[in-house]
């Protein structure tokens, strides 16, 4: 994990690049924000900013530390389909915490390596959304490569 990620304000920054990245196929979005989830639910956060110590209480040196000292950063956002979905972010991946639909309710828990693969697991639109970008894309590269352009049979005598 690099650097900036393994603080939840860098998590937070990861999160917000890939959201505006991907807004093409989302409604609208919050802006991810740094949670805390010391198992004490202090919120006063300053004292323990040890980067560099990546051992938990159990002994292991994961550099993911225990499930109540995670670094995490959450957002929501509405899907095409108008479906809000709550998602965090931690080194695990993006996982899914909480949908407004019963029909998603189903990747409520579920982890998923990139926001693209998320994103493509639970929103039809999404993808169609996707495909149309990346053809108009295609289209526009190729209309701007000359080399594409089959030369006209006037040109070649």
């Amino acid at each position: 994990m690099s650097a900036s990620l393994a603080t939840a304000k860098g998590l937070a920054a990861e999160f917000s690049a890939e959201l505006k990245d991907h807004a093409y196929g989302l409604g609208s979005f919050t802006e991810p924000q740094p949670l805390n989830n010391n198992s004490d639910n202090n919120s006063n956060d300053n004292s323990n900013d040890n980067s560099n110590d990546n051992s938990d209480d159990n002994g292991d040196n994961d550099g993911h530390g225990t499930a109540s000292q995670r670094i995490q950063a959450g957002a929501s956002a509405v899907l095409l389909e108008g479906d809000q979905v709550t998602i965090a972010l931690d080194a695990s991946g993006y996982t899914v915490t909480s949908v407004s639909s019963e029909d998603r309710n189903r990747f409520v828990g579920a982890t998923f390596e990139s926001f693209t693969g998320l994103l493509s697991a639970i929103s039809p639109a999404f993808n169609d959304a996707m495909h149309r970008q990346l053809s108009e894309k295609l289209v526009q590269a190729m209309a701007a490569d000359t080399r594409l352009v089959p030369d006209s049979p006037a040109q070649e005598e």
